[in-house]
């Protein structure tokens, strides 16, 4: 099989001379650069004419024309143009020129390029011509292009871990060796107030001067089991704080500590605990029955008083329990008025019988204020129940022993007075001004017939 090796895209001037040695370095060097799809070229910079050696239809879709305007610059993508000649105009002082861009093929492909070339320069230091080769990079640059993508996503999702991380309220850390820390977050350096620039060492011992709790936290590093644990943590200030810690270890051996400082809800909780205990010791020990409900009425806490007074169990006193102590015709009383205070938000206040562990009932002032929540919404109700009973007996008995004088008095003026009517008259009339119950308005009215009545004896006596 015979091999053409004739040139074909530049300007043959003598056919011959490529039967010589240098003919056979020209025929090696177009088939290498075609093979590697790479085109050379020589680019006349003051005739602008450019002569390529290979074949430059894999770079170009077409064979360019020699012509710079029309052949070269037609073809480069109009995006890259602008540029394309100011950075060739930049380089043609100094030696080498280097550039990517893209080109568009007849077919509307676009392909990046990869040109390198070397200017020669005239007498005066003018650049004359300009050669190199273009190398057709499309796939590599897609590949890169693919890996900038991904490093950009890898570098944006590292900026919003390391934002997440630095700016959420907990203590993150990282250790290759147990208690030694080669990275924290921010809130770990605030939290315990090492700066970054500190040289930690073993950081352990210094958050742990007693041997005791360092043993323990070491201990807890090395099992990284994903349990918390609660440890009293020194600050670089000396002050001592209540942490609660998670550890766990990476594959590549890294130990990772997340904790929280826990020391004002600790405290939180010790003042709450004990507002609880002074709260339950001064309701369980005044005379009346406190509790709390809902705005439903779900009882929410009783005090000792009510459970000494019904004999329920917390079980069945808590939540509704109430409608089984109370006297059914008060409960139909009281759920009008218990609407009403909701509703109003005003202060809640009845009468009320309730039946005690005896079987009997009795007579229960209740009165409750409402508790808001910071939108002034109702969230609880906070009330006492005192027993009236003997209050309401005595009121009943005062009633009775009233009722009992005044008949007396009554029986007593007409059986002494029969014969006398005007005292009869009159003397009833004192009684009834003097009754404590008896209104004014009464009393009003039966003063000017009496009177009448006195006149008229008075002038039948006279006559």
């Amino acid at each position: 099989m015979s091999l053409d090796l004739t040139p074909t895209f530049f300007d043959q001037q003598d056919v011959a001379a490529w039967s010589g040695p240098s003919g056979r370095l020209l025929q090696i060097a177009e088939i290498a650069l075609s093979c590697a799809r790479m085109c050379a070229w020589d680019w006349d910079m003051l005739a602008g004419e450019t002569i390529y050696f290979g074949d430059p239809r894999p770079i170009f879709g077409c064979v360019p024309s020699a012509d710079y305007e029309h052949g070269f610059r037609a073809m480069v993508h109009p995006e890259d143009i602008a540029g394309l000649e100011p950075k060739i105009q930049q380089s043609s002082s100094q030696r080498f020129y280097e550039d990517e861009f893209r080109v568009v093929h007849p077919d509307g492909s676009v392909r990046w390029i990869y040109a390198r070339g070397r200017f020669f320069h005239d007498e005066t230091g003018g650049p004359v011509r300009l050669i190199g080769v273009n190398v057709d990079v499309t796939e590599q640059k897609s590949r890169d292009m693919e890996l900038e993508k991904v490093r950009l996503a890898v570098q944006a999702q590292h900026a919003m871990l390391d934002t997440i991380v630095n700016n959420i309220p907990v203590m993150i850390c990282y250790m290759r060796e147990p208690g030694k820390v080669q990275w924290a977050n921010r809130a770990w350096h605030e939290t315990l107030g090492w700066s970054p620039q500190d040289n930690h060492g073993d950081t352990a011992a210094l958050l742990y001067p007693d041997p005791e709790e360092l043993d323990k936290v070491r201990e807890f590093i090395a099992r990284a089991d994903g349990k918390p644990g609660e440890f009293k943590t020194r600050t670089k200030s000396g002050e001592i704080l209540d942490t609660n810690w998670l550890n766990a270890t990476l594959p590549d051996g890294t130990n990772i500590g997340i904790g929280r400082d826990v020391t004002a809800e600790k405290k939180a909780g010790r003042d709450l605990r004990e507002s609880e205990r002074r709260f339950e010791a001064l309701s369980d020990n005044i005379p009346q029955i406190a509790w709390i409900t809902n705005p439903d009425g779900e009882t929410l806490y009783l005090n000792r008083r009510w459970y000494e007074y019904t004999g329920q169990s917390p079980e069945v006193a808590l939540g509704y329990g109430w409608r089984d102590i109370m006297h059914p015709e008060d409960l139909e009383t009281n759920a009008p008025l218990w609407e009403k205070a909701n509703r109003e938000g005003t202060d809640y206040e009845n009468e009320i019988r309730m039946r005690g562990h005896d079987g009997e009932y009795r007579w229960f002032l209740v009165r409750a204020i409402p508790i808001r929540r910071e939108d002034g919404a109702i969230e609880y109700w906070f009330g006492t129940n005192t027993d009236i009973t003997e209050k309401k007996q005595s009121q009943e008995a005062l009633i009775r022993a009233e009722k009992l004088a005044f008949a007396g008095r009554f029986a007593a003026t007409v059986a002494h007075e029969v014969n006398n009517p005007l005292t009869a008259v009159t003397n009833i009339h004192y009684m009834l001004l003097c009754e404590k119950t008896f209104r004014k308005t009464s009393a009003a009215s039966l003063r000017s017939p009496t009177q009448s009545c006195g006149g008229c004896l008075t002038s039948s006596g006279r006559r």
